[in-house]
């Protein structure tokens, strides 16, 4: 008994719910011309119109998702206006949709909503009935436009109203629901090119998510590789040409000389490594690491060329040497010609 009366009720429910909304939306029809109206004044109008038109695209969606919910169907996404602009917002398909949905709910939503009030007034009526003799003699209840002034009356009304009622909610109820969520959902349905254009727009805006996450990540690898592990090679690198220049043993040195190149090789490697990760950043990093590889250039004491201590962030210096710096040729013939007598 109750899985046959459950869809029923819930349908009647759902109708007399719909009258409410549909009340509602009779009420932002003429707001909607309201804000119309508003349009002249150009600040206000655009302001309040763009607000009005996402609220009332909102309250539609809500309806269409409601509606399918009780169909069983999966819809689509509504698309919402673009927030371009004004231009872009009253032009948009799904504006008129949703404003060619509003006076078309409004109307069948009152109207199927008033038929669902039918079947739960008879059952009222039938209480009514049953109570006629609680009311004074010249206010005695009509029903079915028959004057109910005894039992016999009273039961054969309430008798049909019952089973009219029942009958309403058992076999009625259903199919105005139906139909009425199919109006709401059809009424509402996007075009495959709404649709379509949709999913390349979001489909676009998660890609573009994506490509800049994997874009920093990469970053962050080439920066600890960079700062981390290149930093390591070369200090490596030098303490193994200074170890190689202090060496007595022809061997050790034979040793740390091998340890030194293969050190230079692993660097090279690594920065090959760098620029393969993120191609881009040695053309346009600010790091001294990601500028291009330049030929030539004199070398270091310890086998070293000085471009590439230049593209090191930890950059290396020689010693001062203790040579003097020659004194100029046009201060020193100032200073004779002032310490002469003839000056």
């Amino acid at each position: 008994m109750r899985k046959v009366w459950d869809r029923p009720l819930r349908a009647c429910g759902r109708l007399l719910a719909a009258l409410v909304f549909g009340m509602l939306t009779l009420v932002m029809v003429p707001l909607t011309l309201v804000v119309a109206l508003a349009l002249p004044f150009s600040g206000v109008g655009t302001y309040l119109a763009s607000r009005w038109v996402r609220m009332v695209t909102r309250w539609a969606d809500w309806n269409r998702r409601r509606a399918a919910r009780w169909l069983g169907v999966d819809v689509p996404d509504l698309p919402y206006p673009p927030d371009r602009g004004f231009r872009a917002l009253v032009g948009a398909p799904a504006t008129y949709r949703v404003l060619l949905w509003m006076p078309l709910f409004s109307v069948v939503s009152i109207l199927l909503g008033c038929l669902a009030l039918i079947g739960p007034g008879m059952l009222v009526n039938t209480v009514d009935s049953l109570l006629w003799w609680a009311y004074p003699a010249e206010f005695r209840p009509e029903q079915l436009g028959f004057p109910v002034d005894g039992w016999g009356a009273a039961v054969v009304s309430a008798v049909v109203q019952c089973a009219v009622g029942l009958a309403i909610l058992r076999w009625a109820m259903v199919p105005m629901c139906d139909a009425h969520a199919r109006m709401c959902v059809r009424s509402l349905a996007p075009s495959e090119q709404e649709v379509l254009a949709h999913r390349v727009d979001e489909l676009q805006r998660t890609r573009a998510g994506v490509v800049d996450a994997h874009g920093a990540e990469l970053r962050r690898i080439e920066r600890d590789l960079h700062d981390g592990t290149q930093a390591r090679l070369v200090a490596i690198a030098m303490q193994l040409g200074v170890a190689k220049e202090s060496a007595s043993d022809p061997t050790v040195a034979a040793l740390l000389e091998q340890a030194h190149t293969g050190t230079e090789e692993a660097m090279t490697e690594l920065r090959d490594v760098i620029r393969g990760i993120y191609p881009r950043s040695s053309r346009t990093g600010a790091c001294p690491a990601r500028s291009p590889r330049s030929p030539g250039g004199p070398p270091c004491r310890y086998g070293w060329t000085w471009p590439t201590l230049a593209r090191c962030r930890w950059r290396w210096r020689p010693p001062p040497t203790t040579r003097s710096p020659s004194p100029s040729p046009t201060r020193s013939g100032t200073a004779a010609r002032r310490r002469s007598p003839s000056g």
